[in-house]
């Protein structure tokens, strides 16, 4: 089970080119505060230069015959700035897993 997933999208690997990595953790998780996860980071040997964090809306979906409106939250995006030179790859993301376990 991964707690932690790097985010794959078009935007995000334009992000990654000027070393800002995307990271949302799963709702079952919890959500981790940016000096935890600075200091998780640092344990992995990675220079953190900055973190800053996104709140998603929620989506609103409408179900059943009376129309319901149901709100669904989405989990919160964690934007990571590095010293040039360093990434966050698949590897990582494992050691910070076994980190937070």
């Amino acid at each position: 089970m991964t707690q932690c997933t790097l985010l794959q999208t078009e935007k995000s690997y334009m992000t990654q080119q000027s070393g800002i990595f995307q990271i949302s953790f799963k709702k079952s998780v919890g959500e981790c505060n940016k000096i935890e996860l600075e200091k998780l980071l640092k344990s992995l040997h990675l220079d953190v230069i900055k973190i800053n964090t996104v709140n998603q809306y929620s989506k609103i979906k409408i179900r059943g015959k009376a129309r319901r409106k149901i709100s669904q939250k989405r989990p919160k995006k964690y934007f990571i700035r590095l010293k040039a030179g360093q990434i966050i790859n698949e590897d990582v993301i494992n050691r910070l897993n076994e980190k937070l376990a």
